[in-house]
């Protein structure tokens, strides 16, 4: 019938009717989940409104009673929940009011609506839902002496605001004792989010308080709770590692043994450096989100941003060195790094990040951690040849040179087309010292260093059954400083096999007049080897081939 609009309009037409002729006094309030409306979206006008008519509706005469208290129960809970202390503040303000003389005390009980619990002190004592702190105002209307609150969860709520927004051990030792607390839960851990409007308050309490005083509000508060469970030390050991507060984990791990964490000694050394020390407050901080399955809101002031992105090498390679004794952190690094969404956040921005990232692995001078980190990248993105040419000039210019000499050895499985190129830069290095080596003694300048003996290590990050190839490369070297090369080299190179195909090996190289004298020089050193071995020419050697390249050679032959 209702869905007869004509039907419909005629019967509430008649009850509007019957209304007035009794003199009904109509509320325009559906339900009282009306007013919870109102005070969870802040339109207070709205609920100062319809109060006067709804208190009416509660009270026969009109007047609070405390034995109808429960009546309002859902309507203060709210306020709690939904932190408005304005409409809280006006309700125990009438309250107070309205109250008989010989009622001192205003007794509140409590429904966690806002948290999804209708009722339910029961799911509250078994510990299933999370204990959210008070907005301070809404706490500071609370604690008034003419109050009792009669919710064990409010109570924990109160306990827990006292402790992580105030701080204040002596209003911690008043709920204990006017209520006679004990073992309340999760007094320790901050549950809210940025959008509920305390995101900072433990970074708050770290930053008022002195170690002195946050060992003494964690020895107030256990003492009174009588509770030290191995999740409350995971909590205060979590938030001491964020904001850096070691004294207090050290504390707070000379409680019972069977809870009492194992704890790098590296963190309180006074030998360990401030990097290590921050790498094992990363480590430990890594280990209680992933391993104690806590969830915790923490502002870390970007202290694990790169670890979540996947992206510190540093971290990293402290994971994978010889400080770090436990393998399980570098097994468990390791098998993030095989995860395809690992490096995902950290190089998103495209391929000068990757290579960037590739650099810093490349720059910690640690042939595993690179190799894992190239692995792992270049599944997401391909990493040109010439990059990972560029990476050796600056992994070389850093001083890398035993790094180097394993890192081309890995280049011909990536790049085996680009490895003749970085081998040609090195051995372009290796002319430039040379010819500084020459300068400064021709120009008689002292030598902070020692230009021959540094490129010679140069040469060595070349792999060995390449470096003959440099004989080549030295047009430009004197007699003298070619026969340092001559005599180590000689041997294993065949002149004639590199002549027959020269674009193999040289695809950039200028046949020059210094080109043809070094060839010609070539020639004479191997007929002076057989003269001097054999005392005469045993294995006559073929001029250069008739390829338009060598043209010139043969007018000097």
């Amino acid at each position: 019938m209702l869905n007869q609009l004509y039907l419909r309009r005629q019967i509430f037409n008649h009850v509007s009717s019957i209304h007035k002729q009794l003199e009904i006094e109509t509320v325009k309030v559906s339900s009282l989940y009306t007013l919870v409306d109102y005070i969870q979206y802040g339109s207070n006008d709205l609920f100062f409104k319809h109060i006067d008519q709804l208190w009416r509706m509660m009270f026969t005469d009109g007047r609070y009673r405390n034995d109808h208290s429960h009546r309002l129960t859902r309507i203060l809970s709210a306020a709690i929940c939904f932190n408005n202390y304005r409409v809280l503040e006006y309700l125990l303000n009438r309250i107070k009011r309205e109250i008989s003389p010989f009622q001192m005390t205003i007794r509140i009980d409590f429904i966690d609506s806002c948290h999804g619990e209708d009722s339910a002190e029961d799911i509250y004592c078994h510990g299933e839902t999370n204990i959210y702190c008070l907005n301070p105002k809404v706490f500071n209307l609370l604690i008034d002496d003419s109050i009792f609150i009669e919710s064990n969860r409010l109570l924990n709520r109160m306990v827990k605001t006292a402790i992580l927004v105030f701080g204040d051990v002596d209003i911690i030792r008043e709920l204990f004792g006017r209520y006679n607390l004990s073992n309340l839960i999760d007094l320790f851990r901050q549950y809210e989010p940025i959008d509920c409007g305390l995101p900072t308050m433990i970074k708050d309490l770290f930053n008022k308080k002195t170690d002195t005083e946050l060992i003494q509000l964690y020895n107030v508060v256990t003492k009174l709770n009588k509770m030290i469970d191995k999740e409350t030390q995971g909590n205060i050991r979590m938030y001491a590692l964020v904001y850096n507060r070691l004294n207090l984990i050290k504390h707070a791990s000379q409680g019972k043994k069977k809870w009492k964490p194992k704890i790098s000694p590296f963190l309180f050394s006074p030998y360990a450096s401030k990097n290590i020390q921050e790498n094992e407050r990363k480590k430990e901080i890594i280990k209680i989100d992933y391993w104690d399955d806590y969830s915790y809101y923490y502002d870390d002031q970007g202290l694990m941003d790169k670890i979540n992105n996947g992206a510190d090498i540093e971290y990293v390679r402290y994971i994978f060195s010889p400080q770090t004794t436990d393998m399980n952190d570098s097994q468990n690094i390791n098998l993030k790094m095989q995860e395809q969404d690992y490096f995902a956040k950290a190089l998103a921005s495209g391929s000068e990040q990757v290579v960037s990232f590739v650099l810093d692995a490349a720059m910690t001078a640690n042939i595993n951690l690179y190799k894992r980190v190239y692995k792992a990248v270049s599944a997401l993105n391909t990493i040109l040849a010439s990059e990972l040419v560029r990476i050796l000039l600056l992994v070389v210019n850093a001083g890398h040179y035993h790094f180097a000499m394993k890192y081309l050895d890995t280049m011909p499985q990536m790049v085996p087309s680009y490895q003749k190129s970085s081998i040609e830069i090195l051995f372009n290095l290796y002319f430039d010292l040379v010819k500084k080596d020459r300068q400064s003694k021709q120009e008689d300048i002292d030598q902070f260093q020692d230009y021959q003996q540094l490129a010679n290590k140069i040469l060595d990050l070349v792999p060995t059954k390449k470096r003959f190839e440099i004989i080549y490369y030295a047009k430009e070297l004197t007699d003298e400083e070619f026969n340092i090369l001559w005599v180590r080299f000689s041997i294993e190179s065949n002149v004639e096999f590199w002549l027959d195909d020269p674009s193999k090996d040289h695809n950039n190289f200028m046949y020059d007049k210094n080109f043809f004298n070094h060839l010609q020089r070539l020639y004479r050193l191997y007929q002076q080897d057989q003269l001097d071995e054999y005392q005469y020419i045993k294995y006559p050697m073929n001029p250069p081939p008739f390829d338009i390249e060598y043209i010139g050679i043969w007018n000097q032959c």
